[in-house]
């Protein structure tokens, strides 16, 4: 029986990869190389993405989210991409069509160590994974709880959501991460220890995206020991509330948080109109994953106009493509804000808070906020290692023009989402003693491979390592 689950737990990751797969190829052109690794950890988000979101959407047209449905509708978007994969490659010349990169082989001893080092945990990680079932709070009472009630109502407009008195945290939540939970369950019956197979797919698919954003820049031993550096953070590996095992929702959103950040930073770099594709897709999935989207995705696009006027040197007309991915985004996400806005309310509403009362108020909470982000990132190498360390180094020796290179936006970013962070500390009507030391954690593991993708571009601009060590050779 066991292996019966997991041949067709195989089958759905697969099905999941070659959708996504499938779209990164109808998106880039032939003419584009992107690397395998980016490709499949584009695919795997983009692929349980899309199939949750087509899911939504038969369920707001009040379609029943049977197995037979949802398998019809994967089968349709694996045809209707190759379909469209078919086309645009017959109508590229034949001497440019390649999109997936062949990588080198030739790889030396400490490569083959750092190697074996992400496959290790990797390893360790699934078979934390696979012991036991889902236990930590958020992943039960908030995401677990929507996804049976989406497996057994087979729709969206049940009174579970729409009776208040059927009180559960958080009603309002985006229901990515519920909806690819009852994907699974229609192919594995319902048993969530295979479930949360999902949540360290998205943690590999991240560093794989973390990976091929290093490889463009940098060669192999520099982007494996970067990788290496992310993948051993004991945050994403080890933490119960809220690490890649835990079944809560911040290592998704670190992901498609990453690659929405990633694509729009890779077209301030090359220019390329695929990377703004990319980054509507992550934006609209990284808003449908938690609450703190679509703050991460207002943020990012806040920094990323002034340093698209002045680092990346783009106009003004090109930077006005963004209203395009805004409009987009929100097309998409319509149905979901619509549906929402008829949902109860009874969850603590943080934005209605802030006034200039309330944070003035608040201000007296700000020295045990600043120091709780100083214990956090100093003083927990149980949980970051020396990353903290690294950066408060880093950004010490750091010279400020340095501060306005392109890939500083993925330190802007981070700092930008601390500030509201702060802000919502300061407002919110929960003990700053009880909820920080609880939440400050979790919030940081949304923009930490950001910081530490900041970091590895910081240390080559300001020439902490010999160049011989950073340098693009293979």
């Amino acid at each position: 029986m066991t292996e019966l689950v997991f041949i067709r737990l195989l089958l759905a990751i697969l099905l999941v990869e070659a959708i996504g797969v499938l779209s990164v190829q109808c998106i880039f052109s032939c003419k584009d190389r992107l690397r395998i690794s980016e490709s499949i950890g584009l695919g795997f988000g983009l692929g349980i993405g899309l199939i949750s979101m087509g899911m939504f959407y038969l369920a707001y047209w009040q379609v029943p989210l049977t197995t037979r449905n949802i398998v019809g509708l994967d089968l349709a978007l694996v045809f209707i991409l190759a379909v469209l994969c078919y086309v645009r490659r017959k109508r590229a010349p034949v001497q440019r069509v390649q999109l997936l990169k062949k990588p080198s082989w030739r790889v030396n001893k400490f490569e083959v160590l750092l190697g074996g080092i992400i496959g290790l945990l990797g390893l360790v990680l699934l078979l934390d994974t696979f012991s036991k079932p889902l236990q930590s709070f958020d992943a039960c009472a908030i995401w677990g709880m929507k996804a049976q009630v989406l497996f057994d109502q087979q729709g969206i407009y049940g009174e579970d959501f729409f009776d208040p008195e059927r009180l559960h945290a958080h009603q309002r939540y985006p229901l990515l991460i519920p909806l690819s939970e009852s994907f699974l369950y229609h192919f594995v019956g319902f048993e969530d220890r295979y479930v949360k197979i999902l949540f360290p797919a998205l943690f590999f698919s991240m560093n794989l995206i973390f990976y091929a954003v290093l490889r463009r820049f940098f060669g192999r031993g520099y982007s494996l020991v970067g990788t290496a550096l992310l993948m051993s953070l004991p945050a994403f590996i080890i933490f119960e509330n809220g690490g890649a095992g835990s079944g809560y929702a911040d290592v998704p959103l670190a992901y498609f948080a990453l690659g929405f950040a990633g694509s729009l930073f890779l077209w301030l770099c090359e220019g390329d109109s695929g990377r703004l594709a990319i980054a509507v897709l992550f934006g609209v999935l990284l808003i449908f994953t938690k609450q703190e989207g679509l703050a991460l995705w207002s943020l990012t696009l806040l920094c990323v106009i002034p340093l698209g006027l002045t680092a990346g040197r783009k106009s003004i007309v090109e930077l006005s493509r963004l209203l395009v991915v805004c409009l987009v985004t929100f097309a998409l996400l319509y149905p979901w804000f619509h549906y929402r806005s008829h949902l109860p309310q009874n969850d603590e509403d943080y934005f209605g808070k802030f006034a200039v009362g309330s944070l003035m108020a608040g201000a007296a909470r700000l020295p045990f906020i600043l120091w709780s982000f100083l214990k956090e990132i100093s003083l927990k190498p149980h949980l970051w290692n020396l990353l903290g360390l690294l950066f408060i180094f880093t950004l010490a020796v750091s010279p400020l023009k340095t501060l306005r290179l392109r890939h500083c936006l993925l330190l802007w970013i981070p700092a930008a989402y601390c500030i509201l962070i702060s802000l919502i500390f300061m407002v919110t009507p929960w003990k700053a003693e009880e909820l920080v030391p609880l939440a400050l954690t979790r919030l940081f593991l949304h923009v930490a491979p950001m910081i530490v993708l900041w970091l590895l571009f910081q240390i080559e601009a300001v020439e902490l390592l010999p160049k011989a060590w950073t340098i693009r050779n293979n």
